[in-house]
């Protein structure tokens, strides 16, 4: 299995095949991860433990919107799917795990690390 640290914490990518990719997220609190979106793939998220928030920013081709449409809270066994091409991100608010599943969006698409596209960067929130 392959392990990425990243300024919100670490992944551990469990399973990685272009039908399935499954990733555990151990979160740290008063982080968040780039405001991004994906082409091909959709972004589900289930949360073992602590607590994220997800902020969706909508499809412009231009940019997110600069404030989200919607906040959703996540806690131990909630779960939520944010859809292919939709710009979003996530904020930690307590310290936790989170599993991470990503599968192809359409018919014939494939899930790829590099179906990214970053519109900021990820960090620490100021306190």
């Amino acid at each position: 299995q392959m392990i990425e640290e990243k300024v919100w914490g670490r992944v551990h990518h469990v399973v990685m095949s272009p039908k399935l990719m499954v990733s555990v997220l151990e979160v740290n609190a008063g982080t968040f991860c780039s405001v991004h979106r994906h082409h091909y793939r959709v972004n589900q998220f289930k949360v073992v433990s602590g607590q994220i928030r997800i902020a969706r920013f909508g499809w412009d081709d231009k940019g997110p919107s600069k404030d989200p449409y919607s906040y959703a809270v996540l806690r131990p066994g909630d779960e939520m799917c944010v859809p292919e091409l939709e710009w979003h991100q996530f904020i930690v608010d307590q310290d936790g795990v989170v599993i991470e599943v990503y599968h192809p969006a359409a018919e014939g698409d494939e899930v790829r690390l590099d179906d990214i596209e970053r519109h900021s960067l990820g960090g620490v929130q100021a306190v």
